[in-house]
């Protein structure tokens, strides 16, 4: 059971670590798009979206923490221990 714990805590993990990189990513191209011919207002939209994609990105990877933490748990605290 211990082993069975620790893949799908691995594999929630991950999941959101890579959750976390896309929505980095989308922020970073909302940054991106337009020119030099762009308006104050667009601009300003383009960073609120990119700060919204941010903080997704930084909810995901506290959940990556957490899954670490239960990894951790599952890990070392589920071990057979003497009676």
């Amino acid at each position: 059971m211990r082993t069975g714990a620790v893949t799908a805590y691995a594999a929630k993990s991950r999941k959101e670590g890579d959750d976390a990189v896309r929505a980095y990513r989308r922020s970073k191209q909302a940054l991106r798009k337009g020119g030099s011919d762009v308006t104050t207002e667009e601009r300003l939209e383009r960073m609120e979206k990119a700060l919204d994609h941010l903080l997704d990105g930084l909810i995901k990877q506290r959940q990556q923490i957490g899954s670490g933490v239960a990894i951790d748990v599952a890990g070392h605290g589920l071990k057979p221990g003497k009676k």
